[in-house]
Formats: C-alpha cells, sequence, structure tokens
C-alpha cells in the first residue's frame, strides 16, 4: 500500500461492506494508524436487498470494535435521497455510498473517503470501459487519488488480499452476487479474464502495466492541455485563430477544459464536441446554442460562453 497518498489527508472516511476487500483495507489502515497519524472512521451501508444483509452489519461491527475504529452504519430507507435512476443495480449501488460516504465526510470534516478497489477491478474497469467505447482517459480507469476519494490498493491483485486474510483467519463476507453473471463485471471476471490468462499467463500483469503507461501518458496530455489552453484563451474566451491550427485530438482536450471550467454541466460525448468544433473553425461568426441555459458566442476570432439568466 502506497503510504504516500496519506501525506496530507489524515482524517479518513473507510468505506467498509464486510467483504474481504474492505476488511483488508481497513486491516491494513489500522497497522499504520498510528505511525502515519491517521484517525479513521468506518462506514457501512445496508442497501437492505437482501434479507440477511443484517448479517454484513453484524460483521462490521464485529470488525471495528476490537481495532477501536468507530463504526457508522446507514440504511437505505432512512436515507433522504433517491439515486439518478439509470437502469444499472451496480450504479444504483454506487450513486447511494458516494451520497452516504460524502455526507460522512462533510458531518465529520474528515478529509477522504478511502475505497478497496484493488487490481482486479482495475482491470475489470478497464475492459468495461472499453467495450462501452470510451477515450483514452477512460481507459486509464480508476484513480488512487480522485477527488475527495483515495484507493491505496489498485496495485494489489485480490488473491493476495484473500491470502492474507485467510492466514491471519480474518472473517469477511462473500458476496453471492459476485459469482452471478447478471453484471458486466461478473462476466468479464468469471470469463473474459481467465480466457485471456489462458491465452498467456502474462496476461495480467502486462494488462497492468498497460494502465499504467496509460495514466502516465494521460498525466503528460494532462500538463499539455493546461499549457495551451492558457495559451488561446483569455478572460474566458477561446481564441479561435490560435485554436484552430491545433491538432485535432488536442482541440478536443483544450475545448473539453474550457467547457468544464466555464459552462455548466454537460453530457460528454464525442458527438458534442464535434458539433461546437465545427462552429468554432467555421470561418462564420454568430452563435452556437447548447442546451436551454447557455451558448457560445463568436465574433472577431473570440468565442465566448453565454450564460442564460434565470
Amino acid at each position: 500500500m502506497n503510504k504516500s497518498l496519506f501525506s496530507t489527508h489524515k482524517k479518513l472516511i473507510i468505506g467498509l461492506s464486510g467483504g474481504p476487500d474492505s476488511v483488508y483495507l481497513l486491516h491494513q489502515l489500522v497497522r499504520v494508524r498510528e505511525q502515519l497519524g491517521l484517525t479513521l472512521t468506518a462506514v457501512h451501508l445496508n442497501h437492505e436487498w437482501r434479507s440477511d444483509a443484517h448479517k454484513d452489519v453484524e460483521l462490521s461491527n464485529q470488525l471495528c470494535e476490537p481495532l477501536k475504529v468507530p463504526l457508522i452504519v446507514k440504511k437505505v430507507s432512512e436515507l433522504n435521497y433517491t439515486p439518478p435512476k439509470t437502469g444499472s443495480r451496480e450504479d444504483e449501488g454506487r450513486n447511494l455510498r458516494r451520497h452516504v460516504f460524502e455526507t460522512t465526510l462533510r458531518e465529520l470534516s474528515a478529509d477522504s473517503i478511502v475505497l478497496a478497489h484493488h487490481a482486479d477491478d482495475q482491470q475489470e474497469t478497464f475492459f468495461i470501459r472499453m467495450i462501452r467505447g470510451t477515450t483514452l482517459t477512460g481507459l486509464c480507469a480508476m484513480k488512487e487519488i480522485d477527488g475527495l476519494y483515495i484507493r491505496p490498493l489498485l496495485h494489489i491483485p485480490k488473491s493476495e488480499i484473500l491470502e492474507y486474510l485467510n492466514s491471519n483467519g480474518i472473517s469477511y463476507i462473500t458476496d453471492s452476487s459476485n459469482s452471478s453473471d447478471e453484471y458486466l463485471r461478473n462476466r468479464i471476471r468469471n470469463s473474459l479474464i481467465p480466457t485471456l490468462q489462458k491465452c498467456d499467463p502474462r496476461a495480467e500483469r502486462n494488462l497492468s502495466n498497460l494502465i499504467d503507461s496509460l495514466q502516465n501518458t494521460e498525466e503528460f496530455l494532462r500538463t499539455i492541455t493546461e499549457t495551451t489552453y492558457l495559451s488561446v484563451t483569455a478572460h474566458n474566451g477561446l481564441d479561435t485563430q490560435q485554436f484552430c491550427p491545433l491538432h485535432p485530438v488536442l482541440q478536443k482536450r483544450v475545448l473539453t477544459h474550457w467547457l468544464i471550467t466555464n459552462a455548466p454541466a454537460f453530457t460528454l460525448t464525442e458527438k458534442f464536441l464535434d458539433e461546437i468544433i465545427r462552429f468554432l473553425i467555421s470561418p462564420r461568426g454568430g452563435s452556437h446554442q447548447l442546451g436551454t441555459n447557455w451558448k457560445i458566442t463568436k465574433k472577431q476570432h473570440k468565442a465566448e460562453i453565454i450564460l442564460k439568466s434565470l
């Protein structure tokens, strides 16, 4: 586990499900708690989706009490929150957990939320995003530090986690839904990755190296994007004379940075970005409506984002 991740993040919320990954994370953080000066609070969300979900709560209590880690338990039925409807129970659960974690973080004035995603999760995320269609940024999968979240186990394989827990007699709960092929992540875990391993035993190690390489490339491109953005913008406006000669890849990255910095929330798609770029590189001026509350105007080689007063 990379201890440097906690150099400035000391007051931590731990997502504790009772499964092997989060139990391992809890024990590893307790092991370095005094050395790194950490304050730990575990948070467990009872989704109430299974009749035996109370067993997860009981185990979480049994784990935290001897380790002297405070445990906060929330039930979905008690939340004043309705997650966005995406049609995916996996997405619904993720949104519910994020709501609970982030609410607790604010209530406790904590620094970060620590999650137990590991190397196997990272590889599965890579394939999920590849299958659904994504950019280089998406293929980088999860970051060790991403906003409020820290994922210190991204380079630790699931086999190492299970070996540690089993050899030390540490209890955990195995979610029966993990073996069901109802979810895409499980199909990748149970079928795709074992098939790749049969093709070449080095597949998992090489995939991890690939993700690391993609993340390094993405970091380099992010630096180039930010430098270029500063050279083609002034007072939140975009200089189209300097923007148009850029390589198409850099155009999209600079445009995305400009929109995220200055525009309302939007859904990022290739079609959406292509539509705006066609407007920006056109010799004609005018305006381009985007949604109901904002538009981009262009005059004398300067483009600006105009927000509608509500």
